[in-house]
């Protein structure tokens, strides 16, 4: 509650409010939200190419760390893993500075990468790991893609909001 100005649209006061303490309230609504965005990041073999002066894999890392600074500087929490055909580094969602130094230091480490693609692996992985309602960003180029891949997404798409992100090269 706060005290009611002549700026203030009159359909805003809380008369009850208003009376029981002899003034004017107004009430203010702060929206409460905390949302949990995570990045499945892949790191195979196929993200170690470019044609131009940066390689898939600098792109991918740019982009996950540039939106991961801007989700956790409203306040949302962030987590993350990197996969090849195993997931090799998760991160639970949390908010603060300290999570975007742990995803750039993970993302700018030459030994995080190489190896095959299982984005199945991954996303099981996740079904169990991740909480319902979670907003997922899948970073890939998404090569090597075999099997049921798509009954993994729609079962994961049941649980998750999906964002999947295509990193290509021009060749």
């Amino acid at each position: 509650y706060r005290d009611y100005t002549q700026r203030d649209d009159s359909s805003t006061i809380d008369w009850k409010a208003s009376v029981r303490t002899g003034k004017l309230l107004v009430k203010e609504y702060e929206e409460e939200r905390r949302l949990d965005v995570f990045f499945l990041i892949d790191i195979s073999n196929s993200m170690l190419f470019g044609s131009t002066d940066k390689l898939k894999n600098e792109y991918s890392a740019e982009l996950a760390a540039s939106l991961a600074f801007t989700i956790l500087e409203v306040g949302d929490e962030v987590g993350f893993a990197l996969f090849n055909d195993n997931v090799s580094l998760v991160s639970h969602p949390v908010a603060g500075k300290q999570q975007f130094f742990k995803l750039a230091k993970a993302l700018s480490d030459p030994k995080n990468y190489g190896g095959n693609y299982d984005l199945n692996n991954a996303v099981k992985f996740l079904l169990s790991f991740l909480e319902q309602g979670t907003l997922l960003i899948i970073i890939s180029d998404f090569i090597g893609l075999k099997g049921e891949w798509t009954h993994y997404l729609r079962t994961a798409a049941g649980k998750f909001d999906i964002v999947a992100i295509m990193i290509n090269d021009p060749r």
